[in-house]
């Protein structure tokens, strides 16, 4: 057991110093005994007793009363983050991301329901924005529960769920070729999950949308400039009347600024000119680069909303 002390996960090791803390109190023992009965290195358990040596641990409990923020997460976990466990038993939950503004927001989520009191660290690397935060506890939740579960859970926050979501696998969708067109689509493997957006954009903000197959399993595509092969089929969610449209950006929005910037201008142009004069001014906003519109960094419209 003493070769392998350190590769025990932290919520074990901190096993270990409460029963070592708990043997001193009590019986008295020195290091020597303690290590013994224990099993474990001497200078261990004398570093606990007497330099005030601790395990590094935290076990970060989710603060439930934070509502809102707790349905973005799952959204947003539900959508582009990850969460798994390491080979300690240690949990983490991971998202990476282009856009620094959405992975900043779930950062300030993720402070919020695991009681952090210092904000996380966002790390850039190439085009990439990371935020990496350990918690067995929010990766116990998320494993122990089955999508309608964790559905539940957001019921009353109905909206920050949607935003997490859309901010992570959704966009506005631009047509400016012959005509001026924009749609909502969010696009996700789990059907089921779709089943459960489209539900609540219907029930609880009467927006309509319908569901269909994007991309099948095993066929090629280009993602990242990467050659991949998919293993799973792909569903895309969209959102196509023009009134739900701009229901969506007034009442549920995207918290990206750059999404709900693209989704506003593209309402504008639609509404106030010809589809030809739309796609001349959408084109110097905004230059294609596959198959998403990227901006050009010209601010020509102010926000609408």
């Amino acid at each position: 057991m003493t070769k392998e002390f350190g590769k025990l996960s932290a919520e074990d090791r901190m096993k270990f110093y409460l029963k070592a803390m708990e043997l001193r109190k009590s019986l008295n023992w020195g290091s020597y005994r303690i290590a013994k009965f224990l099993d474990i290195s001497k200078g261990t358990v004398d570093d606990w007793l007497y330099y005030g040596a601790k395990p590094k641990y935290s076990r970060r409990k989710l603060n439930f009363s934070k509502g809102k923020e707790l349905a973005y997460c799952i959204g947003v976990i539900l959508g582009d983050a990850s969460v798994w466990k390491d080979r300690r038993g240690n949990g983490w939950v991971e998202l990476k991301a282009k856009d620094g503004e959405f992975v900043k927001r779930f950062a300030f989520c993720l402070q919020k329901i695991l009681n952090k009191k210092d904000s996380y660290t966002i790390q850039r690397s190439d085009k990439y924005f990371r935020v990496t935060g350990g918690s067995i506890e929010l990766y116990n939740f998320i494993k122990s529960k089955t999508l309608p579960e964790l559905i539940r859970v957001c019921e009353p926050n109905f909206k920050c769920f949607l935003q997490g979501i859309f901010d992570s696998e959704g966009n506005p969708h631009v047509e400016a070729k012959t005509k001026f067109d924009v749609k909502i689509g969010v696009s996700n493997t789990s059907l089921e999950l779709l089943n459960f957006i489209q539900k609540i954009l219907a029930e609880k903000f009467e927006i309509k949308s319908c569901i269909s197959l994007c991309n099948r399993m095993q066929t090629e595509t280009f993602i990242k400039n990467r050659k991949i092969r998919r293993n799973k089929n792909v569903y895309r969610l969209l959102i196509f009347s023009w009134e739900d449209i701009k229901k969506f950006a007034t009442s549920i929005k995207f918290t990206s600024r750059r999404k709900q910037r693209k989704l506003e201008n593209a309402i504008l142009l639609k509404e106030s000119f010809s589809h030809k004069k739309s796609i001349r001014i959408w084109k110097k906003l905004y230059r294609k680069i596959g198959r998403e519109w990227e901006n050009k960094k010209l601010n020509l419209f102010p926000t609408l909303f």
